[in-house]
């Protein structure tokens, strides 16, 4: 098993709140100017791409949970846009 050393694991806390604050702020940014409908479905693919990333460069390979509850999350957001009443 792996051991972070104190500095990778400040580094990888900090990436993680600056990714956070990214991901966040930039779908508050393309709601200004575009549909939720369109955003949502963009913003819930973030956790299949993590875990293909996580795949790449760790090695760990996905559970089938985790796949399927990651298209899912794409599958219900997309389908709010989809079904939504009005449009």
């Amino acid at each position: 098993m792996f051991v972070f050393g104190p500095i990778v694991t400040k580094a990888w806390r900090i990436g993680t709140l600056v990714g956070n604050e990214v991901l966040i702020d930039g779908a508050k940014v393309c709601q200004l100017t575009t549909k939720s409908g369109i955003v949502m479905p963009i913003v819930a693919t973030s956790p299949l791409v993590t875990m293909l990333l996580s795949w790449a460069l760790d090695g760990q390979r996905p559970t089938r949970r985790a796949a399927i509850g990651g298209f899912l999350a794409v599958l219900g957001a997309a389908g709010l846009k989809y079904f939504a009443a009005g449009e």
